[in-house]
């Protein structure tokens, strides 16, 4: 099945391990220790943007900004994409919601909808902040 991440088991969600907070056959969403940041991998439909939302809303507890590294991210879809940016209006004034390594085509989208000019989301890129 192509998109569906190497050894990922079709027979629902696996137990998350202390840095994984999320697994499914599409998905893994895992917390560095060491950094705090958010990591995502595989892909995000409405099949799982459900999870995607707990774990973002979890990321609003605590402070400063909350770092979502997406370089491994093979899919988003509009489903996805409204969670990152419904989690990033619900921080208070001066958090963000910092996206690393956001698939080039995806930040054409932000910004085509106007989502990358949000004061509470920040896409950086290779080349600096977008």
């Amino acid at each position: 099945m192509e998109g569906v991440l190497p050894n990922a088991k079709p027979e629902a969600i696996t137990r998350p391990t202390p840095n994984r907070l999320y697994e499914d056959v599409q998905l893994w969403i895992s917390r560095n220790r060491e950094t705090g940041w958010l990591g995502f991998s595989g892909e995000i439909d409405s099949w799982n943007v459900e999870a995607v939302k707990a774990v973002l809303e979890t990321a609003l507890q605590g402070d400063g900004d909350v770092h979502v590294d997406v370089s491994r991210l093979l899919f988003c879809d509009v489903t996805g994409i409204r969670a990152l940016v419904a989690v990033s209006g619900k921080l208070t004034a001066g958090r963000r919601v910092v996206l690393h390594g956001l698939d080039p085509r995806l930040q054409r989208v932000f910004g085509a909808i106007g989502w990358g000019q949000l004061p509470s989301l920040l896409i950086e890129t290779e080349t600096g902040v977008n």
